[in-house]
């Protein structure tokens, strides 16, 4: 008879594994669908350069004119340096041939660095026009981090890993930001820094499951792909099947 505690170590060991194939994203390379999510990524998020580059230089005025002209110069290059590495790797992307998954994985991976270091110059951002704010309503970085997060959920689920980290990073600054008001002020259950703070858990939720939204809906397309394409291959190996036994029938009757 097994014991609870083996069954609950089985358990975490099985979510565990789950969770490591999430962030490898094993699933993705195990189904043959990398190629194809990769050109859609591309296809998807190219396009949208010059939206980006609307959102950046409009942050960018902002915060030059609000807060820190250098702050607002600084976290503008490092966004600049971000696209230009980010496009080309796409520029690569667009013109590869889909072929070879070691190809693929490498694409992938460096689609991963790119969307690291743009995070990372978003939440850079946020965090510095949110020390020049000082212990108040941060809601400059914060509609910031909503924006970067829910262009992220519609623009990035072709990727899930792409996906993954840029969430997580954002999530890490969207709760740094209140709690360390919270850690240096240490004010009472009823002050609006508090309020602040489970607004924050509120909208982390909310991105979190626009992501989940998008991503279950790319995934449901992406199957109805697959049965397709299988059921074109059975046409296709049925239509083949019926002319040979055309072709056989038609030489025995002559």
């Amino acid at each position: 008879m097994r014991s609870p505690s083996r069954d609950l170590g089985a358990f975490v060991l099985a979510l565990l594994r789950r969770f490591v194939d999430a962030l490898t994203d094993k699933e993705t390379i195990r189904s043959g669908r990398l190629p194809k999510q990769l050109k859609d990524y591309v296809h998807g998020g190219h396009p949208l350069f010059w939206m980006r580059q609307s959102m950046y230089f409009g942050s960018t005025i902002l915060a030059a004119y609000y807060f820190s002209p250098k702050v607002a110069l600084l976290c503008f290059a490092l966004s600049q340096l971000t696209e230009f590495l980010d496009n080309m790797v796409c520029a690569n992307v667009i013109r590869w041939n889909g072929e070879g998954l070691a190809r693929a994985i490498r694409f992938r991976n460096q689609l991963l660095i790119t969307c690291i270091l743009s995070a990372v110059s978003v939440g850079t951002f946020a965090i510095l026009v949110a020390q020049i704010e000082g212990a108040t309503w941060h809601f400059t970085p914060l509609v910031f981090l909503l924006a970067a997060g829910l262009f992220a959920a519609m623009n990035n689920h072709q990727l899930p890993l792409v996906l993954y980290t840029r969430l997580v990073i954002y999530g890490v600054v969207f709760l740094y930001i209140p709690i360390k008001d919270l850690w240096d002020v240490r004010p009472p259950m009823d002050s609006d820094l508090w309020l602040q703070f489970f607004t924050v858990l509120f909208v982390l939720f909310f991105v979190i499951n626009c992501s989940a939204i998008f991503l279950r809906l790319y995934r449901s397309n992406l199957d109805q792909l697959d049965e397709l394409r299988i059921e074109r291959d059975r046409a296709h190996a049925a239509y083949e099947v019926k002319s040979q036994f055309v072709s056989v029938v038609s030489h025995e009757l002559r």
